[in-house]
C-alpha cells in the first residue's frame, strides 16, 4: 500500500488530527481509497464499505470526510477510527 501510495498519490494532504492535545497522523492522503473494516450502522458504514478520502481537514469532532462508493459522505470521527 505504501509503495502504491507513493507512486500514485505522493503529494496530497494527509489525514492528521489532534486528540487531547496530541497530534496524530494516519497513512491516508486525499483521494486515497478507504475500506471500512467495522460496522457503524448509525453512520451508514458496514464492514466492507468502500470510499475515498475527500476531505482531510479537522473541524470540531470531525477529522475529515470519506465519500462512500454510494455517494454518501461520512465524517471521520474517533468512533470510526
Amino acid at each position: 500500500n505504501k509503495l502504491t501510495q507513493q507512486a500514485v498519490n505522493p503529494n496530497s494532504d494527509r489525514l492528521e488530527f489532534e486528540i487531547n492535545g496530541d497530534k496524530f497522523f494516519l497513512p491516508l492522503r486525499m483521494n486515497d481509497a478507504v475500506l471500512f473494516t467495522q460496522n457503524h450502522y448509525d453512520k451508514g458504514i458496514q464492514n466492507g464499505s468502500l470510499g475515498m478520502l475527500t476531505n482531510a481537514k479537522t473541524s470540531g469532532d470531525s477529522y475529515g470526510e470519506v465519500t462512500l462508493d454510494t455517494g454518501e459522505k461520512v465524517e471521520i470521527t474517533q468512533s470510526v477510527l
